[in-house]
């Protein structure tokens, strides 16, 4: 496999024109790169929807690597780093990865508002090392106004709940 990365160096790339809306859910979707042999092409995919059974203002955060080939039309969405690994194969590329699912993630709620967001790991159990990227991603959010940590742990999965600090 030979992967391609189109936004190394990037992640803070204005993602502005990539956040769609469909009622009060938003979605944000950047090419991450591609694949010179398969052909399959790589992103990132951050959205941001009602919290199930919440109120209103309430919103889930979720993101994920999302490989697509483009032949098929098969689309697989990667949550787990033992997923991305093999392609995303050194660490400087896999943070920048992150830093820009923070920066989307940021720029999601700027648009948004929403008075409390939540999000929690799509696998449970996870090791210390994996949980490093939600910590990350909570001091992102932290930048643009919200409060919040880690709260809960139920049945394995960790969940961090932030609330909009900011008028």
């Amino acid at each position: 496999m030979a992967y391609r990365s189109c936004v190394e160096g990037k992640e803070t790339l204005d993602v502005t024109n990539f956040i769609k809306r469909d009622g009060s859910s938003y979605v944000c979707q950047v090419q991450i790169g591609d694949d010179d042999e398969t052909g399959h092409i790589y992103s990132i995919l951050v959205s941001l929807a009602p919290a199930i059974a919440s109120p209103p203002q309430h919103m889930e955060l979720v993101f994920f690597v999302v490989r697509t080939n483009p032949e098929t039309g098969e689309v697989e969405d990667l949550s787990d780093g033992r997923q991305t690994k093999p392609f995303l194969d050194n660490k400087n590329l896999r943070n920048g990865i992150l830093g820009l699912i923070c920066s989307v993630s940021c720029e999601l709620l700027n648009v948004a508002k929403p008075e409390v967001v939540n999000y929690m790991t799509v696998d449970t159990n996870l090791p210390k090392k994996a949980l490093k990227k939600y910590t990350t991603l909570c001091n992102a959010l932290q930048t643009v106004g919200y409060t919040g940590k880690e709260v809960d742990v139920y049945l394995g999965n960790h969940m961090w709940v932030l609330q909009r600090s900011l008028a």
